[in-house]
């Protein structure tokens, strides 16, 4: 059993450290996931020229779902392609089409299917907020599930805690809801979480600080300029995350590859904020 638990560890610390730089303890991931959510957005219409350009542009990782990865296979493959992180679930909370009278989360799919596309770690949704408690009841026992059945497997798992639904109204990068729920995530097993950034350094480190498990920032809805977002990653680094996930910030970009790039240099060269800045600008 000893044995047996150990190889498990051995197996989530190494698809991890192909996401996770081992020695910088960073990691720059963009999520091209959306249209399971949103359906088609700008950025994601040439979705494979998107992610060439993500892949030219040097990401650590890429959040993909099933029809995605089989649509880009080919972009998946060798050295210089980013690693692949799976979505396992679906929720209508983030849809303004057809928006929901109740949000639910559920899974489209199992850590087994993740690791046989060749994934090197999955991703699942935590909400708060939700209308129903029993919705809030079901997605926690899917996550718990996921955490278990992933770990079983050597999979590391990625959890996606925000605070969406009736209850949070317009109220969601509330520093109390992140505490809440970070912690959350982190009592659950998660080895990676992405959260909403509270707006400044200082009740995002607070909201953080009792987290035992390394937090990277959720980059939300394009922000009004590409320097904004270079600007929200630093302030994140800065007060304790070890990188970001960005999608339409990144996939919606003027030049996706630049960004990437520029992200790149911040997060996993050591960059300053100005270095970054000009090259986007160059």
């Amino acid at each position: 059993m000893g044995k047996e638990g150990n190889s498990m560890n051995i197996g989530v610390k190494i698809r991890l450290s192909k996401i996770i730089h081992p020695k910088l303890n960073r990691t720059l991931i963009v999520a091209m996931d959306h249209g399971l959510m949103m359906g088609t957005i700008p950025g994601l219409v040439d979705f494979r020229e998107t992610f060439r350009q993500v892949r030219a542009g040097g990401a650590s990782a890429v959040i993909l779902t099933p029809g995605l990865i089989r649509a880009c296979q080919d972009l998946l493959l060798g050295r210089d392609s980013p690693s692949l992180v799976f979505r396992l679930d679906w929720t209508n909370l983030l849809r303004k089409t057809l928006p929901p009278k109740n949000g639910y989360e559920t899974h489209i799919a199992t850590p087994e299917e993740a690791i046989s596309y060749g994934a090197d770690a999955a991703i699942t949704y935590l909400f708060v907020g939700y209308n129903r408690d029993e919705a809030e009841v079901r997605n926690i026992e899917n996550v718990a599930r996921a955490v278990m059945q992933c770990h079983r497997l050597g999979l590391p798992l990625i959890i996606e805690p925000m605070a969406r639904g009736g209850r949070v109204q317009q109220d969601k990068y509330n520093p109390e809801y992140v505490r809440l729920h970070v912690r959350m995530a982190a009592e659950l097993g998660a080895d990676l979480i992405k959260t909403d950034y509270t707006g400044d350094p200082d009740t995002f480190h607070q909201a953080i600080k009792g987290c035992p498990t390394p937090v990277v920032i959720a980059g939300g809805p394009k922000l009004k300029t590409e320097e904004d977002a270079l600007r929200m990653a630093s302030e994140a680094l800065e007060a304790g995350a070890i990188g970001v996930v960005y999608g339409r910030n990144v996939i919606q970009a003027k030049n996706p590859q630049k960004m990437t790039r520029a992200l790149r240099a911040l997060i996993l060269e050591g960059a300053t904020l100005e270095e970054a800045i000009k090259i986007l600008r160059d």
